[in-house]
């Protein structure tokens, strides 16, 4: 217990769930019970045995403690920590945010992402009465962010950051990143049109950053010029100004990208032509401007109204296939 209690934490949660687990456990208690000079029938007396080691040197128990936990190597940023989680992750299935992008209810999706760890990290991810705690879930938030977005300052700017708009706006990218991840899988298998935002959204977010930092407007922000031309493309104007106006309601944020999700779904599949030959390939103005065609309910929308809209498939007549119009 002085030098990490994980161990000890993994037992009791072993024997609250049972099964066969715990009863290898006890059989093995029992088997080696004489080599720590114990009587293995007392094994048997025991609801619950556990083997614990004694301390039985002289010492000074805070420090022991302190030393003992202390890690011996430089602990990752949080940026690096999440691109590691996001190795690990096979897929975001069973993630659910709510809108708000709170994602503490999806609760098979958080003990996969745990069983994924080594149980001295596990520790340090919930609290003494078994939840998860605020560092737990901001670890799982910023492997998700970095499952769908992959490595970019930008990436690194959202999960270091303290500032307000920018959790916002990672609360959107955490309740769409299902859609992303399975989307941006898809374009690479072929299975739909190439048409990634992603690269113009993370551009459009590093832009909300830098108008915080200097203090400046949207309208100066979109003026800015580099030695290339203009410093934003066209897609991510359209994507700043939707984060500007929406910069309050992640819910909002969310939506338009599911929108324009829907709208490349309905596209199809580039693999499938028709009398007609291949479809025709939407491009990414096509798909924002069908996007912003849809709206963003406003935050007076019921819960039911909002569950109704999203059942609903955009149209979207700009880029469908042909022979589909």
């Amino acid at each position: 217990m002085e030098s990490g209690n994980a161990r000890t934490i993994a037992i009791k949660r072993a024997y609250q769930a049972g099964g066969q687990k715990i009863e290898d456990y006890k059989g093995w208690l029992r088997d080696h019970a004489s080599e720590f000079g114990l009587d293995p029938q007392a094994v048997d007396t025991l609801t619950q045995p556990v083997l614990v080691r004694v301390r039985q040197t002289p010492v000074n128990r805070a420090e022991f403690a302190k030393q003992a936990n202390m890690s011996q190597i430089q602990r990752m940023s949080a940026s690096e920590q999440a691109l590691s989680d996001a190795a690990r992750l096979v897929s975001l299935d069973g993630l659910n945010p709510a809108d708000d992008g709170d994602f503490s209810s999806s609760r098979d999706f958080i003990s996969q992402f745990m069983a994924l760890l080594p149980t001295t990290e596990q520790a340090e991810m919930l609290e003494a009465d078994g939840k998860l705690s605020t560092t737990g879930y901001r670890r799982i938030q910023n492997a998700v962010l970095a499952k769908a977005y992959g490595d970019s300052p930008t990436l690194r700017r959202m999960t270091e950051s303290m500032d307000d708009n920018l959790r916002n706006v990672s609360k959107a990218l955490v309740r769409v990143a299902p859609v992303i991840a399975e989307t941006r899988g898809r374009m690479q298998a072929g299975a739909l049109h190439e048409a990634d935002i992603v690269p113009d959204l993370l551009q459009a977010v590093e832009g909300m950053a830098e108008m915080k930092d200097r203090g400046v407007g949207l309208e100066q922000e979109l003026s800015q010029q580099d030695l290339s031309g203009p410093k934003y493309t066209a897609e991510s104007q359209t994507l700043l100004r939707m984060l500007s106006d929406n910069i309050r309601s992640p819910r909002r944020i969310a939506e338009f990208l599911q929108h324009y999700h829907a709208a490349l779904e309905q596209a199809g599949d580039p693999r499938q032509g028709d009398m007609l030959g291949p479809a025709p390939a939407p491009t990414r103005a096509e798909l924002l401007s069908a996007a912003a065609q849809q709206g963003v309910p406003n935050d007076t929308t019921t819960d039911a109204q909002r569950g109704e809209h999203r059942a609903s498939p955009p149209s979207v007549r700009c880029c469908a296939p042909r022979g589909r119009r």
